[in-house]
């Protein structure tokens, strides 16, 4: 065995090479060989025609009698096909009745997905929204909070609560002056 698979290898060169020239040989005589192509093809051709001519009769005798063949067991076969159509309406209903349980599940499935996304909408909708409306409410209360949380007395908080009942026009005057005196004044 090894005998054989040492001999193929050291042969593989020598194969190679053979290819080669082959190769060569073969384009090197390419001219030639395409000149006997074309000398032998009218040859070709008459041999061609000749032998389809020559088989009409056969060919017309076939036809014949295939068709003849058809016509007397045309009854057997169309027997045949009428026995065999329950079992094809059969096939049919079945395949329909397949398809109808495979569209249903289809079309379940279709409609879940596209409930479970509008439920998924809607509640990223309504965080978004509540968010923002949660986001306009804080920022009204920091608006009107009082940065400095008043004192417990209530005399404060009525100062404070008339302020903005009269307006910061009418209120900063009075109860500001002093912080406007010193401003002025460079502290």
């Amino acid at each position: 065995m090894d005998a054989i698979v040492n001999a193929i290898i050291s042969s593989i060169p020598l194969l190679i090479d053979a290819g080669i020239q082959l190769l060569t040989m073969l384009v090197g005589n390419l001219p030639a060989i395409i000149n006997g192509i074309v000398s032998a093809l009218p040859t070709i051709i008459n041999s061609i025609v000749n032998a389809v001519l020559g088989s009409i009769p056969l060919l017309i005798r076939s036809g014949i009698q295939l068709f003849v063949a058809l016509v007397s067991n045309l009854p057997a076969i169309i027997s045949g096909v009428v026995a065999a159509v329950p079992q094809i309406i059969d096939a049919i209903v079945g395949g329909f009745a397949g398809g109808f349980d495979a569209m249903a599940n289809i079309g379940l499935n279709l409609i879940k997905g596209i409930w479970s996304g509008i439920s998924d909408a809607a509640a990223w909708l309504k965080s978004k929204i509540a968010g923002f409306f949660g986001g306009v409410v804080d920022s009204i209360r920091d608006f009107f909070r009082d940065p400095q949380p008043l004192a417990a007395d209530g005399r404060n908080r009525q100062k404070h609560g008339a302020g903005h009942w009269r307006g910061l026009g009418r209120y900063i005057p009075g109860h500001c002056g002093g912080y406007y005196r010193q401003r002025k004044a460079g502290f």
